[in-house]
């Protein structure tokens, strides 16, 4: 007989069939053996809980796993291995909302700050897993206890537009928000406007910007974690720190088309009025941004077109030069006799003379001018001539011209009469006596009253030159060779293409200058055209600016110092002629820069600071003793000096030996006294000024110590003490206190009394004027100028900082911190009467 046993086991009824021979059925219970074995689950893995297990002893039937949490089922795996499953449902951790955020307005952006997001933990699950056997189930295994990891933290993320967007700011718990709004700035538009004598575009805003107010934002900050984030902070309003409209910094930029992505920054071309030295030939588009942190702003655009020399003539007799620019117009500058009357068109050739200059038209009409009728030639035409002309050169009174036909024709100021010749020429010149010229055959030929003789002037020639004082001549042979009357020929045997009596210099075949005779001038550079003067010329350079050098006869350097003049280049300053510059400053490197129409000569030393009033010029060489030029007033040779001073209103230099002591010399007159001490004093000093009638200086003490006129040698105590004297005219003179407030004693030019400057204003340097105003350098860097007279200051002093600043009677300049020079006044003016802007690079 069969039997059957039935089993109920967690709600599953198990029924085994036991065959008995009989057909009874006999039920089989599930037990422990049927139970998954070795749960375990994990409490490390923030992505959530891994179960895994072993499969349990008794696997006949077994089709799966069924995986329990807390009692609820949350998964049925297959009978595959691995034997495990990942629980990313499992309860994670969470953050609580970042605490105290606080926002802080700062000129660099918005700093921000908050208190760190507290960890919430995650709860434990507890974990079984039973084995299916087809649809029944088999016992529940034994429990395993598991967790994800805490929460972690990925970054903190801040809003500034309320939950629009968000920004991650990493798990620091402060953040500058540098891209806060800034103030917006409104320029207006801009101007410029091309300066022929300088090659340079001036750059300027029209208007006086308008700053508006920073606006302010409301920030909100949140944690977020790799699974969720938290809720966010309450809103704060922060707004970035605004300055001044003083404090605005702005940045030129260029561009060869109108287009936002065209424009490129121009390189040190900053503050609301500025030159770019750097533009070349074409039309172009500026604007100004605003590149202060705390404020935005652009300019509109503005076009010029900025212009290049084809074609220059130096008035050699004359403080004066015309070039004409690519597009073919001619522009003047120099003496205002040639400036006036200067007329329209376009124009291919241009010869400056005496007081008086003439110009080919492209018609190849000749036509000349002066703002005096007497100073242009006999016979000049004044209106556009008859006849057509090839060329015209200008020496002293005469001016020649070619015609087409290679005739000549000559116009005189001289007290002698320049007889017409049939002659024809290919090139032809003025000269002491008359004229010469490179005849159609290439023989040369020479007439006038007192014609210039070449007795050697066999062969052929292609050109001729002639200086119109000293009668010599220069012309250039068939191959190239340069042969020379009445003065040294070259040395070398290079092959020229152009030659330049006056300057004794020559353009070679290969493009470089090379130069000879008694001036010696030195520093080979490449050149398309060259232009003498007398010790002294010009040339346009490969890349079509101006570059000029020079001499001044009468600042000649004393003693053993062989002659080196300055070789400087400063495009537009094309005048030639012997003129003592005004001033000489100092460059980075240590080399003599002076203003004025030609450089003076120089000694061949690297000086350590230079001093110069006009005759009279010092500086201080590398191995501190003291070299003058221009007169023959030398102080000792065996003096040692760690600084010079000088005085804008006396041909006077002092100097502070290395032993502290102070001497005086300088071209004084017979009847001049010296001013200061002509020997070492017994006394220490720190500084010294030098006036128009008088010396004062600060004693180591600090004390003021004065000399005036024929004072006692050693001087006199004025019962004051300060850092810094400056002396002006008279009795004015300014000191620095000992706090850096500034006062101003005595009476100034217009017999008045000194005005100080504000009691508030503290000062590092302070310069009196010719004028009787006074400008300093405050602790700050900024310049600020008092007193009666000229004292406008430049627009981009609001954001710049000075080192020094340096007066004239109706101008000045200033020494920024990064060594650069801005002018204003007179100072800036193309071609002034005594000084002009250096070019760029110079400093």
């Amino acid at each position: 007989m069969s039997s059957s046993r039935w089993l109920m086991l967690a709600g599953v009824l198990a029924v085994s069939v036991v065959g008995s021979g009989c057909g009874e059925v006999e039920a089989t219970p599930l037990t422990e053996l049927d139970a998954p074995r070795s749960v375990v689950a994990s409490t490390d893995d923030p992505n959530g809980v891994t179960v895994s297990w072993m499969p349990p002893v008794r696997t006949e039937g077994l089709t799966g796993y069924l995986v329990f949490r807390d009692g609820f089922q949350i998964a049925r795996v297959a009978q595959v291995a691995p034997r495990r499953l990942v629980d990313t449902l499992a309860p994670e951790g969470s953050f609580g909302m970042p605490r105290d955020l606080t926002a802080a307005s700062d000129i660099e952006g918005v700093r921000l700050a908050w208190s760190p997001a507290s960890v919430k933990g995650p709860a434990t699950a507890r974990y079984t897993v039973r084995a299916a056997y087809g649809v029944l189930t088999g016992p529940a295994s034994s429990e395993a206890v598991g967790s994800r990891a805490p929460a972690e933290l990925e970054t903190y993320e801040l809003s500034r537009n309320e939950g629009m967007t968000w920004l991650a700011v990493g798990k620091g718990l402060s953040f500058v928000d540098r891209d806060a709004p800034r103030a917006e700035v409104r320029l207006g538009g801009a101007e410029v406007q091309w300066e022929d004598a300088r090659t340079l575009m001036h750059l300027r805003l029209k208007n006086a910007p308008v700053v508006g107010a920073v606006p302010a934002s409301k920030y909100i900050v949140r944690a977020r974690g790799k699974r969720g984030v938290s809720l966010q902070t309450q809103p704060v309003v922060g707004f970035r720190a605004g300055g001044r409209e003083g404090d605005l910094v702005f940045q030129w930029q260029r561009a060869s088309v109108d287009v936002d992505s065209a424009y490129r920054d121009v390189p040190s071309v900053t503050g609301r009025e500025w030159v770019d030295r750097d533009v070349r030939p074409g039309k172009f588009f500026w604007r100004a941004v605003v590149t202060s942190p705390w404020a935005a702003g652009r300019s509109a655009t503005a076009s010029g077109e900025a212009f290049t020399f084809r074609e220059m003539s130096i008035g050699t007799d004359t403080l004066a030069a015309c070039g004409i620019r690519n597009d073919g117009q001619l522009r003047c500058w120099g003496s205002d006799v040639i400036k006036t009357g200067i007329p329209a068109g376009s124009f291919k050739a241009v010869a400056v003379g005496y007081d008086h200059a003439c110009a080919i038209r492209a018609d190849d009409r000749l036509i000349c001018w002066s703002a005096t009728a007497q100073s242009i030639p006999a016979g000049a035409p004044t209106t556009p001539s008859l006849e057509l002309y090839k060329s015209v050169v200008s020496r002293n009174d005469i001016t020649c011209g070619l015609l087409l036909d290679g005739s000549a024709r000559c116009f005189s100021r001289a007290p002698w009469v320049l007889q017409p010749t049939t002659e024809k020429f290919k090139s032809l010149v003025p000269t002491s006596g008359g004229a010469c010229g490179v005849r159609l055959d290439d023989t040369l030929f020479c007439w006038g009253p007192a014609p210039e003789a070449v007795p050697t002037a066999t062969g052929t020639f292609k050109a001729i030159d002639a200086e119109s004082y000293y009668g010599g001549i220069c012309a250039i042979r068939s191959d190239d060779k340069v042969v020379c009357w009445n003065i040294p020929s070259p040395p070398s045997t290079s092959s020229f293409r152009s030659v330049s009596v006056s300057s004794r210099c020559g353009l070679r075949t290969d493009g470089e200058r090379e130069c000879w005779g008694p001036t010696g001038f030195s520093g080979p550079t490449a050149f398309k055209t060259l232009f003498g003067g007398y010790r002294s010329g010009c040339g346009i350079t490969l890349d079509d600016r101006i570059s000029c050098w020079g001499i001044d006869s009468q600042s000649t350097p004393t003693g053993p110092t062989p002659r080196l003049p300055f070789l400087e280049s400063a495009r537009g300053m094309a005048v030639a002629r012997e003129y003592s510059p005004e001033t000489c400053y100092l460059t980075a490197t240590g080399r003599v820069v002076c203003e004025g129409y030609v450089a003076a000569i120089m000694p061949p030393a690297l000086f350590k600071d230079t001093f110069q009033w006009v005759g009279h010029t010092c500086a201080l060489a590398s191995d501190q003793h003291a070299l003058c030029w221009g007169d023959a007033t030398q102080p000792p040779a065996s003096a040692r000096f760690t600084r010079l001073f000088d005085g804008w209103g006396s041909r006077q230099t002092c100097g502070i030996d290395t032993a502290g002591k102070l001497s005086c010399w300088g071209a004084v007159e017979p009847r001049e006294p010296l001013l200061g001490p002509a020997g070492p004093t017994a006394d220490i000093f720190k500084s010294v000024a030098i006036g128009t009638a008088n010396v004062a200086a600060i004693r180591s003490d600090n004390q003021v110590v004065e000399w005036r006129d024929r004072g006692p040698t050693d001087g006199e105590l004025v019962g004051i003490v300060a850092k810094a004297v400056t002396v002006g005219a008279a009795s004015h003179r300014c000191y620095i206190n000992l706090d850096d407030t500034a006062t101003c004693t005595g009476l100034d030019r217009g017999n008045l009394p000194a005005l100080s400057p504000p009691a508030a204003s503290k000062f590092t340097t302070i310069t009196i004027g010719p004028s009787g105003f006074a400008c300093g350098v405050r602790t700050d860097g900024k310049l600020e100028c008092w007193g009666r007279g000229f004292a406008d200051l430049p627009d981009v002093t609001g954001t710049e900082t000075f080192k020094n600043v340096y007066l004239r009677n109706d101008g000045a300049c200033a020494l920024r911190n990064d060594d650069k020079l801005v002018c204003w006044g007179n100072a800036t003016s193309s071609l002034p009467t005594l000084a002009f802007i250096p070019s760029a690079g110079a400093l």
